[in-house]
């Protein structure tokens, strides 16, 4: 049984000091994990209108509902995906990675869930156990993907990462559905948009410097190329200074 629980509470509450929660009867709290005892026999550590603290536990009732199936034996899931609640609905809004806890099993598409002390509907093909073991597929993705940049690039957001034609690109988390991806080059760390990398496990070595020889053949490469080389020379300088 998963320790996570949802509770509800049974009379009005106030906090007697910072580390406390205030709740009224019928609020809902949850309750992370039963077994933290950090707070003292007796009470709960929980997390009630985004904020997190300990209350009394004769307080509130335990009203978690275990859920079966799909979600196996748990209450935790993790967004695969980014949702945008639809406006007017009781759906919630949370980033992909997002962990929540499930409620109640509302039909086969939506699940009701709280996130940053928020309750509403996750639809369930956006999540998935958070308490499995991650699958070898996934393992690998989370392990990072080694790209090479196919043209020189230097960002206008100075917070995003520049580089030019054939330098290597680390990217710990290569999501296929973003724009952008967080990656590493020569040291520096920050965004950069995708169609401008190609991950080398799809090439031979002999393909990817192919592709640099007719890239770097272009005279726009060519401008590119002077231009990043202008920029890394005016970076260089203020580092230095």
């Amino acid at each position: 049984m998963a320790t996570a629980r949802r509770m509800v509470a049974t009379n009005d509450y106030v906090a007697k000091n910072d580390t406390e929660l205030t709740f009224s009867s019928t609020n809902v709290i949850f309750v992370p994990n039963v077994d933290d005892k950090s707070g003292g026999d007796g009470t709960f550590k929980g997390v009630f209108n985004g904020k997190v603290g300990y209350f009394p536990k004769i307080y509130v009732k335990d009203t978690t509902v275990e859920l079966k199936g799909p979600v196996g034996t748990t209450t935790r899931v993790k967004a695969a995906h980014a949702h945008e609640g639809a406006e007017g609905s009781e759906e919630l809004t949370f980033p992909k990675d997002a962990v929540m806890f499930v409620v109640a099993k509302v039909s086969n598409e939506y699940w009701k869930g709280v996130w940053q002390g928020k309750a509403g509907l996750i639809p369930s093909a956006k999540v998935h156990d958070a308490s499995e073991a991650p699958k070898a597929e996934e393992v690998k993705k989370l392990a990072g993907a080694r790209c090479m940049a196919l043209k020189t690039f230097v960002n206008p957001d100075a917070a995003g990462l520049s580089f030019k034609l054939g330098d290597i690109v680390f990217v710990p988390n290569p999501s296929p559905d973003a724009d952008e991806w967080q990656g590493v080059s020569g040291g520096v760390v920050g965004a950069f948009p995708v169609a401008l990398v190609i991950d080398t496990t799809t090439k031979t070595k002999e393909e990817l410097e192919e592709i640099k020889a007719d890239e770097g053949a272009k005279p726009e490469e060519q401008e590119a190329l002077a231009a990043f080389n202008e920029w890394k020379a005016t970076r260089d300088a203020a580092l230095n200074q």
